[in-house]
């Protein structure tokens, strides 16, 4: 059998003989082509080599001449490329076409594509003519193009692509072994509020300290993914396992508890983290049920661990048929707005209404905001909502005269709603297309709300105070806003949250609470709004403590617009009900 073999000798007797008229023919073709081309003798020795392969090669053409063509072949490509060559040296007249790396003598690696024919049974030849042209550039171009098809551009990380394929490797193994493989899904809470206060760069960053936390707890032989936005993934591999996938789960959204310092501003990120593990699924059903998972962790009050059971799956189907039944509402023009009254403590006089939407669903009949409030904020449906409820409620302000009533009107405001581009254009259009008055609008909006981000809630607030509508806060008292924020923030009026007033005639401490945060607001000029007010001993301790106003089932439920302006009409011309009692009729 022939062999290929490294040789130094000089094959001039084949340069005096038939490849004379070879060498004739090709010189001036090859002499000056930018690609390689050589002639190799049958047992591998170099015949021929035109300028182009001694560059590539590093060496003079004559100190090439003679020697192994394999001698400047990749190391990891000479076993193969021999092989072929002894292939190709069995068919006459054949074409092998290949794609080897060659080392120069300063060991420099080019990658080449080569077109290697069998001219041994030429008498003009005798040899094998290997043409092979220089792609080393475009391969690493393709190697980088790949790289970047497989991670994501902002925290380098493996994307989803690179994430199916590691898993669908090591859930074969799972299954050939008998054990299961864990995902972690990922999400962290409240990113998009973070990331309108911080700014798209600032997000960024953010996003980038994060992974870099979550990347440090896993053990090598873990996978950490960005699957877009401010969602991760994790590929648990079982045989590396110490402890169990929550734990995991546990000692990440512990490690982002850190505060992290981004652009000057101290952030603390907390993340909803589903669990899902098996061998029998696929890995897209791996995925899907942690996703499931994580929404069940951020339904059960958000910074949580929770892991995927079956009976998930019927919620998870009811809350994508809420996504779609909400989005069907919005056109179909399915919300409606009740009023509840605020009462004016000393006597009990009607001083505004809150509005409180409510949904009228085509199957299960009328939905208070809990059952799809959440929803609507996770999905953004909010904004176009909240606009809605605005536009529908300023214009029957406008029809009930209720600014020459001297009645306020309060509408509420979500988070998602108050970091909207959109909001400022949107109140200033319906408050100039309804003609309602802007003092008499205010807008409420909750203590937790502006605390995620006081910062640029603040700068919010202001631009929408400049319009000329006043301000709440909401649930004041349950949040976590600190004194120095209280006194920047432009706010109105505090609203004592039902929570404190429902204790409040048992319960020293919640007495307490109350005097406090009324003695807060007055020291600060504020309006106080006790919330929740069901009962007349609450309400005597509420005036005993000298709050502004409350509102509550005391007074009354919230009212139709029907109910409401009938109410209204039969009141004094001018002027607002009076409420004498629970539940009571308001008096003239």
């Amino acid at each position: 059998m022939l062999e290929l073999v490294a040789g130094g000798g000089r094959t001039e007797a084949l340069r005096a003989n038939g490849a004379a008229g070879f060498f004739a023919a090709m010189s001036t073709v090859a002499e000056h082509s930018a690609d390689l081309l050589v002639l190799i003798d049958k047992d591998g020795l170099l015949v021929y080599a035109n300028p182009a392969a001694s560059a590539l090669f590093g060496v003079a053409i004559e100190d090439a001449i003679g020697t192994s063509a394999i001698s400047f072949l990749h190391p990891d490509d000479a076993a193969r490329v021999t092989r072929r060559f002894l292939e190709l040296l069995r068919l006459p007249g054949g074409t092998m076409t290949d794609t080897v790396r060659f080392v120069s003598t300063s060991h420099e690696v080019r990658i080449l594509e080569i077109v290697s024919t069998n001219c041994v049974h030429n008498p003009e030849v005798e040899g094998l003519i290997v043409n092979g042209r220089d792609i080393t550039e475009r391969k690493l171009l393709e190697s980088e193009l790949m790289e970047q098809s497989l991670h994501d551009a902002l925290t380098g990380l493996p994307n989803r692509t690179l994430f199916i394929d590691r898993a669908e490797r090591l859930l074969s193994l799972a299954r050939r072994d008998q054990t299961a493989i864990s995902v972690l899904f990922i999400d962290l809470d409240n990113f998009k509020t973070f990331n309108d206060g911080l700014g798209h760069h600032g997000g960024d960053e953010l996003l980038v300290a994060a992974s870099r936390r979550m990347n440090n707890v896993l053990r090598s032989e873990d996978l950490l993914c960005r699957f877009g936005g401010d969602e991760f993934v994790v590929l648990v591999n079982p045989r590396s396992l110490d402890s169990s996938a929550e734990l995991l789960a546990l000692r990440i959204n512990e490690v982002l508890r850190s505060p992290f310092q981004i652009d000057g501003r101290v952030i603390s990120v907390t993340a909803s983290i589903g669990v899902a593990s098996g061998r029998e699924p696929s890995v897209e059903d791996l995925i899907r049920e942690a996703d499931i998972a994580m929404y069940q962790a951020k339904a059960a009050g958000k910074n949580q661990v929770v892991t995927f059971v079956p009976q998930m799956e019927t919620l998870a189907n009811d809350r994508l048929q809420l996504v779609i039944d909400l989005q069907r509402a919005i056109e179909q023009d399915e919300f409606v707005v009740h009023f509840q009254p605020i009462i004016d403590i000393r006597d009990r006089s009607m001083t505004g209404l809150e509005a409180l939407v409510r949904w009228d669903h085509p199957h299960r009949g009328r939905l208070a905001p809990a059952d799809f409030i959440t929803s609507a904020e996770e999905n953004g449906m909010i904004v176009d909502i909240g606009r809605i409820v605005l536009r529908a409620s300023c214009e029957k302000a406008v029809r009930w005269r209720l600014t020459q009533r001297g009645l306020t009107l309060a509408v509420n405001l979500s988070a998602r709603q108050l970091s909207s581009a959109t909001l400022l254009d949107d109140v200033r259009r319906i408050l100039a297309e309804t003609g309602f008055e802007p003092s008499s609008l205010v807008l409420e909006i909750t203590e937790t709300t502006i605390m995620r981000d006081a910062d640029a809630a603040t700068g919010r607030l202001r631009e929408l105070k400049d319009l000329g509508v006043r301000l709440a806060m909401d649930d004041f008292g349950t949040g976590y806003s600190s004194l120095s924020y209280l006194r920047q923030i432009p706010v109105d009026i505090l609203k004592i949250d039902r929570s404190f007033v429902a204790d409040l005639h048992d319960s020293p401490e919640a007495a307490a609470i109350v005097r406090s945060l009324i003695d807060l607001g007055k020291t600060l000029d504020l309006e106080l709004i006790a919330e929740g007010v069901e009962l007349e001993v609450q309400l005597d301790e509420l005036e005993r403590q000298r709050c502004n106003m409350a509102q509550g089932f005391l007074f009354a439920r919230p009212m139709s617009p029907e109910d409401l302006e009938a109410m209204l009409e039969a009141a004094p011309s001018g002027k607002a009900a009076s409420f004498a009692g629970p539940d009571a009729s308001p008096r003239s």
